[in-house]
């Protein structure tokens, strides 16, 4: 799911999305009730993951300041940029 939307950003159709995972759309929509649930569900899991890493970077005691801020910085912009914002 994460591939899909990378490759084409959260412009994706079911069918494009049941092609990349080797599935029927029927399949699809037995564990996403709507596309819409899929992309709720693509955002809380990257936005828990650019969480996880920017949490990682200021927890980093090898890093200082300016360096923790410019990673994070970096890590909030690739999400931004998947997002087609």
């Amino acid at each position: 799911m994460l591939e899909e939307a990378r490759e084409n950003g959260l412009k994706f159709t079911m069918d494009d999305l049941a092609k990349r995972l080797a599935m029927s759309k029927r399949t699809l929509y037995e564990h996403f009730l709507s596309k819409t649930l899929i992309l709720e569900t693509l955002i809380e899991r990257t936005n828990d993951d650019m969480i996880r890493k920017t949490e990682q970077i200021i927890e980093d005691n090898q890093l200082y300041l300016l360096k923790k801020i410019r990673q994070s910085i970096r890590i909030m912009l690739k999400y931004y940029k998947f997002y087609d914002l």
